[in-house]
């Protein structure tokens, strides 16, 4: 296990910046001085523009703060619209891979200590922070806080290791793939989407077998962690038709492990997390749930990250944590998924 460190502030500079499907992209930054992370850690990210005279403030959304640049003020061409919202507040990435930059080859390597690292997120374009950062070039400049959050504890004495995604809930499996088998775990990837033009990975021959039972080496990405694949899609676009969590039990059926031999993980939509972390629950099987909620500091400051757990100590047996801070990665049997219930 990585062992904890503090959160810095600085600025990197985007060093690619691709499309991987129909609305996702994979920014690769570059920070000097980043400090040691592992899977499940997240960053919060802003683009690092200032404002000169020629931006001025726009009505924006009681949760948001803009800036307009004005088209015919001088300054470098924007794509869109004449006129574009510059968000201010930050958005929380999981990190996806990292690595010092003379070990740039091997997208997802475990750092070692380093001066100046490369640092992965993969993001789904859903708004105009998200628009923003997919028009950010090669040179442009990202203000970086992090590395913040819990990351997936290691498993200990278990032989395998199932990690289950749904849709952007993929981008912090990349990097725990490649953890989990330099340490020796055999790992299964789940990963679920509505069709296959939302999948970010890149697909290889042999295609993803569309019989759940089977786990191939299809993707490009996970092929590299030596992780096999079960793809699974809603509209039958490739892989398994049907819910990844309907994959999952296929899978096991057909290749069942003993509970104390394997760990899940799992990150994406909350229903798909709740389903895997029931099928975990009711089997004994150890589980990981890395949970996502608006974050607007990252640091337990606003308070807008609330999710509630079990806790015996407390009069009513839960409370609330805050998942920038005591999360993102819980135990699943932490997790309260229906408050009411839970009185």
């Amino acid at each position: 296990m990585v062992p904890a460190c503090h959160p810095v502030i600085l600025v990197g500079s985007v060093h690619r910046n691709v499309g991987l499907c129909r609305e996702h992209f994979r920014m690769t930054l570059r920070v000097k001085g980043f400090p040691d992370a592992a899977p499940g850690q997240f960053v919060h990210l802003v683009p690092t523009l200032e404002a000169p005279p020629h931006y001025h403030a726009l009505d924006a959304p009681e949760d948001e703060v803009s800036w307009r640049l004005d088209a015919d003020a001088g300054s470098r061409p924007w794509t869109g619209r004449d006129a574009v919202q510059q968000p201010m507040l930050r958005r929380a990435f999981s990190i996806a891979g990292m690595r010092d930059i003379h070990d740039a080859a091997n997208l997802h390597a475990v750092p070692s200590s380093g001066h100046e690292r490369e640092i992965d997120v993969i993001y789904r374009v859903v708004g105009a922070g998200t628009a923003l950062m997919s028009r950010l070039g090669e040179g442009e400049k990202v203000s970086v806080l992090g590395p913040l959050g819990h990351p997936f504890p290691r498993p200990i004495g278990k032989s395998h290791a199932w990690l289950v995604a749904g849709g952007v809930g993929l981008p912090p499996m990349l990097w725990l793939a490649q953890a989990l088998n330099e340490c020796g775990r055999q790992g299964v990837a789940f990963c679920g989407a509505r069709s296959v033009d939302l999948v970010p990975l890149t697909l290889t021959s042999p295609p993803p077998s569309r019989d759940a039972r089977a786990a191939t080496f299809s993707s490009a990405e996970f092929n590299a962690a030596g992780t096999p694949v079960v793809l699974a899609t809603d509209d039958g676009s490739a892989g398994f038709a049907g819910h990844v969590g309907a994959a999952l039990l296929a899978y096991h059926a057909a290749h069942p492990v003993a509970a104390d031999q394997l760990v899940i993980y799992t990150c994406g939509p909350e229903v798909m997390m709740r389903f895997v972390a029931q099928f975990a629950l009711e089997r004994g099987i150890e589980c990981h749930v890395c949970m996502e909620r608006s974050m607007a500091c990252g640091m337990g400051t606003c308070q807008s990250c609330v999710l509630p757990v079990r806790d015996a100590s407390d009069p009513a047996g839960w409370r609330y944590s805050l998942c920038c801070t005591e999360g993102p990665v819980y135990e699943a049997g932490q997790l309260l998924w229906d408050v009411p219930a839970a009185r």
